[in-house]
């Protein structure tokens, strides 16, 4: 079933530009601060909650979530890092209390939203609190994308994700990681360097694109069960495309703005596809190695590095921050995943420009879901 686009709801704005400066800006300014004695977060132990983590710690707002709540009995009156974790009837005599309901599933949002609108809850999605206070920076993102069909898409992903639906089918672009030719033609001689790499789907992507033709491709991956699968494939992608060991090097580390120990916690419901690294005390997990690039790539590099891709579950800021000295030598071509959590849609295209200045950004959208929204950078 196709969704309803917030252009087909407003026939009448005809142009993104006005629909996003007028419209969308104004709602994020009409409640851009909460007045709050206390803020839990519904949906405490969920996967997005984990990774919002990062992005609340990096706005200094994890200290203002005074603790978690769910529907699931299992996590009442357990500690969600290190906050209580309780039921939403139990908030509901505490004075200004607010929720923020944290799901990127429209479903579970009307059903989070009927509740607590029967408890007689202030509440509004994480997302929404996020983007209003941000609403400066968010229309600089939107300012400095470089073309046309990236601020359409920025702004329908922003208003989905403000109002809690899908986008439209038609917003997807297929090829993910490799839809601009800049990314696709770049010299052979360059290095690829995979964030995430998963089980070397990307890796063995970007091999065809080249038609075998590759220098150098690093990849990244610190989950154990991933990690195994993706050295079968690489070792099937050499014997394929008759490449060395030393064309493709396998590193089993987490990537970050520095050099650390962590603990990485597998997503077997997923197939390990989300599996994430945290440097908190964390229990079943697997012990990992954190790393940051510009401690990997030094100065005898002998190749030039034209390729850096991640999807890291909210940890792309720190690789960016990890990767400054590189990044700023080299000027790659860049596609960061910025779906993880709504901090990212500002902060991460910020900070990329911040780095490279003359450099184009756009972005594109590679789900039928609030998943796979993608910034291109590139010189």
């Amino acid at each position: 079933m196709k969704h309803t686009s917030f252009t087909k709801k407003n026939k009448e704005e005809q142009s993104y530009e006005k629909l996003f400066k007028k419209t969308t800006c104004r709602t994020f300014r009409k409640r851009h601060t909460i007045s709050i004695q206390y803020l839990p977060i519904y949906n405490g132990g969920g996967n997005t909650t984990l990774l919002y983590q990062e992005g609340l710690l990096r706005e200094g707002l994890y200290d203002k979530i005074i603790g978690y709540c769910t529907n699931n009995p299992t996590q009442w009156q357990s500690k969600i890092f290190e906050k209580d974790c309780s039921s939403p009837e139990s908030l509901k005599d505490i004075k200004d209390a607010f929720i923020l309901i944290c799901t990127p599933q429209p479903r579970y949002i009307r059903e989070m939203k009927e509740q607590l609108n029967l408890l007689g809850m202030q509440h509004c999605l994480l997302e929404e609190a996020i983007l209003k206070k941000h609403a400066g920076e968010v229309l600089d993102v939107y300012d400095m994308l470089y073309d046309q069909k990236s601020k359409d898409i920025y702004a329908n992903i922003l208003w989905c994700r403000l109002k809690g639906e899908y986008p439209d089918y038609d917003l997807i672009t297929p090829n993910q990681y490799f839809c601009w030719t800049d990314f696709t033609n770049a010299d052979t001689g360059h290095t690829f360097i995979d964030c995430g790499a998963y089980v070397g789907d990307s890796m063995e992507q970007y091999i065809w694109n080249k038609d075998g033709v590759v220098s150098k491709i690093i990849c990244f991956e610190p989950d154990p069960n991933n990690f195994r699968a993706m050295q079968h494939r690489a070792e099937r992608l050499r014997n394929e495309w008759n490449l060395s060991d030393k064309n493709i090097r396998l590193l089993p580390y987490g990537v970050s703005d520095q050099s650390s120990e962590g603990v990485v916690q597998g997503y077997a419901a997923n197939n390990g596809l989300g599996s994430k690294i945290s440097t908190e005390n964390t229990t079943g997990g697997t012990n990992i190695k954190i790393v940051a690039i510009d401690d990997i790539i030094d100065d005898t590099i002998d190749e030039h590095i034209g390729f850096l891709k991640a999807d890291i579950e909210s940890y792309e800021y720190k690789m960016l921050l990890g990767a400054e000295k590189t990044i700023k030598k080299h000027n790659p071509c860049l596609a960061i995943c910025i779906y993880h959590n709504a901090v990212d849609f500002y902060s991460v295209p910020l900070l990329v420009h911040q780095m490279m200045p003359y450099a184009k950004l756009a972005i594109r959208h590679h789900s039928n879901s609030l998943s796979e929204t993608v910034l291109y950078a590139w010189t």
